[in-house]
């Protein structure tokens, strides 16, 4: 199974150190208003960066001629309510300013001991839960690469940036496109609204939402310990 996933969040790295793990609220309203308050920046101070845009627009809407099988969700680890069930091989090529694998020890053995899962480690999840075949990772220059001292894995982890990586194929089983508004600035969510627009008006159907996050699913600490609700 060949996943396309592409997190907003990309679009925002000329300030995404800025706010990276400042105000962390699981309400994004609350976040940013925080941060505005608290801080002398304004709206003006944070511009999306408009080559990573029209990349994503270029992959995006090549790979929508190809695949109708699409999600949409604000929070990354959402994606996991569609690969759960899946038993083939998965290869997943992920756009996005963070790669999503894990960041700390604590998070690390919350995943391996636990199946706790959040935004930030999904594809750690991945790799313990379900048959990651391969992962390739676009990022950008300011990007928090892999810590190898936290994540100790023989796995096939390609990180790339978008000017070294020549995709083949657009030819995609799913695409996932995730909001992430705790890092993407308020006035910059409507481009989660284009990338809705574009799957209606290119493929003809209503865009599917995951609303909820996999992390709050209690449901599948039993499914993952063999147990049932």
């Amino acid at each position: 199974m060949n996943v396309l996933t592409i997190d907003l969040d990309y679009i925002s790295n000329n300030y995404a150190k800025l706010v990276d793990n400042i105000y962390s609220n699981d309400f994004s309203n609350k976040r940013w208003g925080e941060f505005y308050k608290n801080t002398y920046y304004s709206e003006d101070h944070f511009k999306v960066n408009i080559d990573n845009w029209l990349f994503i627009l270029d992959v995006y809407t090549k790979a929508l001629t190809e695949c109708t099988n699409v999600a949409f969700g604000y929070e990354h680890d959402s994606i996991l309510f569609d690969l759960q069930d899946v038993d083939e091989q998965i290869n997943i090529l992920n756009i996005d300013q963070h790669h999503d694998i894990c960041y700390v020890n604590e998070q690390y053995n919350e995943v391996i001991e636990y199946d706790i899962v959040s935004q930030a480690d999904w594809v750690l999840w991945l790799v313990k839960n379900k048959n990651l075949a391969s992962y390739t990772w676009i990022g950008n220059q300011n990007s928090t690469q892999l810590d190898n001292n936290v994540v100790q894995l023989d796995w096939n982890f390609n990180p790339f940036l978008k000017e070294d990586l020549k995709i083949d194929s657009y030819k995609f089983d799913y695409i996932y496109v995730c909001a992430s508004p705790q890092y993407l600035a308020p006035h910059h969510w409507y481009h989660f609204d284009i990338m809705k627009m574009l799957y209606k008006n290119m493929c003809g159907l209503d865009p599917k939402m995951h609303h909820d996050k996999f992390g709050y699913d209690v449901k599948k600490f039993y499914k993952y310990k063999d147990n049932k609700v």
